[in-house]
């Protein structure tokens, strides 16, 4: 359903200088979904001192340097528009990726050096065989995983809680053109000019679980923004997936509640793609681990959750000061294990 019979940049200039735009479309078209009508409630609330943001924006979209989706049109993600609360307006950077499969992977912000492995290694592998990969570009686990997707030469999308030109966090800028650059999309209900509002990010977990099939939740705590896109999902019909954490870490507290409540549980990407029966377009990378004796030994007492010092480690194989310091050096140079502050170490999962 178009919303707009001949002149879009007409709606365009009613929405954006609507008082009820953004934040009150949703109690819009929850009352009706009929153009006129929709037209009719956006007028009534018109703001004379909007005027200059939407004279703004419609400057920045006929310079093309923003796009803007409409609901109703065939550009606007399927998957989307059949959610119960869509936005009316999704403003793009770059081109949304048509592809078979699109899922989200979010998390904590301050996440684990468990959580971010795991992040990084499952969005890599789903990735490389040709999955759409959605996320918020936050901190922590959003920003693994989409660093994760576009090292593998990935595709990956971030919604915003803020205007495209107000990204946040500031320090994922490169991360946001990289996106834009390996064909990717940044996309954003909010107008550009909009800051990142506390309240915005709920709203904006909506869209994430809307544009996915499923969401892999990865170190959600009981007060996790990450627990809000799972209902989400599950409200929408979408499919939850969790990656199980230690008993002893409250960062991983939500994500074992989703579990309890019927999320599935996965330990890799393998069983993402067994759910969806989804055949790779790439085969994903066999990881062969080529390590000495003594470099088995101590990669068999570390863990990837539980971060473990080397004098623990030297006890328990037998090794001198400066023998565990050249093993965990050498390891570290494979790529098997990381070392996190205080000098700790914690298995790489690969």
């Amino acid at each position: 359903m178009m919303f707009y019979k001949k002149d879009r940049r007409k709606f365009l200039e009613t929405v954006l200088t609507s008082r009820a735009f953004p934040d009150r479309c949703s109690s819009i078209l929850s009352r009706t979904r009929d153009p006129e009508q929709i037209i009719s409630l956006l007028q009534s609330e018109t703001d004379s001192s909007l005027q200059q943001r939407s004279h703004r924006v419609l400057n920045d979209l006929d310079s093309g340097r923003y796009h803007v989706l409409i609901l109703g049109e065939p550009a606007y993600p399927e998957s989307l528009a059949r959610i119960s609360d869509p936005p009316l307006l999704l403003f793009l950077r770059g081109t949304f990726p048509e592809r078979d499969l699109t899922l989200a992977v979010v998390g904590g912000r301050k996440a684990s050096p468990y959580g971010l492995q795991a992040a990084a290694a499952i969005s890599a592998d789903l990735g490389r065989s040709g999955i759409h990969i959605v996320s918020g570009l936050a901190r922590g686990i959003d920003g693994a995983a989409h660093r994760a997707v576009l090292e593998v030469e990935g595709v990956t999308t971030a919604v915003l809680g803020s205007g495209l030109d107000r990204l946040y966090p500031l320090e994922h800028g490169k991360l946001a053109e990289a996106i834009l650059d390996t064909g990717g999309a940044i996309l954003s209900e909010y107008p550009p000019g909009t800051p990142p509002l506390p309240h915005h990010f709920p709203r904006r977990n909506r869209i994430i679980a809307g544009l996915s099939r499923g969401v892999i939740v990865i170190e959600a705590g009981l007060r996790s923004g990450s627990l809000i896109t799972a209902r989400l999902a599950v409200e929408e019909n979408r499919d939850v997936f969790v990656v199980p954490g230690s008993i002893f870490q409250p960062s991983f507290a939500g994500s074992h509640r989703l579990l309890r409540e019927g999320a599935i549980l996965v330990t890799g990407s393998a069983d993402i793609l067994e759910e969806y029966d989804f055949t790779p377009s790439q085969k994903t990378e066999d990881r062969e681990i080529h390590l000495g004796e003594e470099e088995w030994t101590v990669y068999s007492l570390l863990d990837p959750a539980v971060p473990r010092h080397p004098d623990e480690l030297k006890e328990a194989c037998s090794l001198t000061t400066p023998q565990i310091g050249q093993v965990l050096l050498e390891m570290e140079l494979k790529g098997v294990v990381i070392q996190v502050p205080g000098g700790l170490f914690l298995k790489k999962v690969i």
